[in-house]
């Protein structure tokens, strides 16, 4: 307040039940005509969606580097197992990945060619799992067209393998479509 400058502040607060709101706090101070101050008029504002957002951005362009590693690596070759495990060593070095599948369409199933974990802990899906392709997260990536990120997996499972994921202990994944000349291969999935 004995300062001249205006007063501006962004801390966080602690609800009972556990929730973090984040505000800012932006006030004016009043001073008589020999600068002592009278008053201080502001406002207090909940910035915590602005801040959600915010660590939205970040964790998005960490997904979009791990997008563009993969890319890169894929599109040189596409050698499946031989070349996928030097991707998930790549996308290992750019963010912690916990969970790496490359699954294929085959006929009527998906079969999940590669799965490796981020630790020494065997994975609940194995190399050679075949699930439905019909009703799977495969045939949908391949009618959505484009790369998808499910932030909160819990929350939105929505197909079979969804569950043997969650076992692994996973939050969130991304979900990669793989073209060949056009022709839609599978997906590679990465899941922290």
């Amino acid at each position: 307040v004995n300062n001249t400058g205006d007063y501006h502040i962004e801390y966080r607060l602690v609800e009972p039940d556990g929730a973090i709101r984040w505000v800012v706090a932006k006030a004016e101070v009043r001073r008589d005509p020999s600068g002592r101050p009278l008053r201080m008029i502001g406002v207090l504002r909940d910035i915590t969606a602005q801040r959600e957002a915010e660590a939205a951005l970040t964790c998005n362009l960490a997904w979009m580097k791990v997008i563009q590693e993969a890319s890169s690596l894929a599109s040189a070759r596409l050698e499946y197992a031989g070349t996928f495990g030097p991707v998930a060593e790549a996308l290992r070095r750019l963010i912690p990945v916990d969970l790496f599948m490359l699954i294929l369409k085959d006929a009527d199933h998906a079969v999940y060619v590669v799965v490796e974990t981020g630790s020494t802990e065997r994975s609940s899906i194995a190399t050679g799992t075949r699930v439905p392709f019909v009703g799977s997260s495969v045939e949908h990536l391949q009618q959505l067209g484009k790369t998808y990120v499910i932030p909160c997996l819990p929350k939105e499972k929505r197909y079979p393998e969804d569950a043997l994921a969650l076992k692994d202990g996973l939050r969130s994944c991304i979900r990669l479509p793989l073209y060949n000349s056009g022709e839609f291969l599978g997906m590679l999935a990465l899941g922290v």
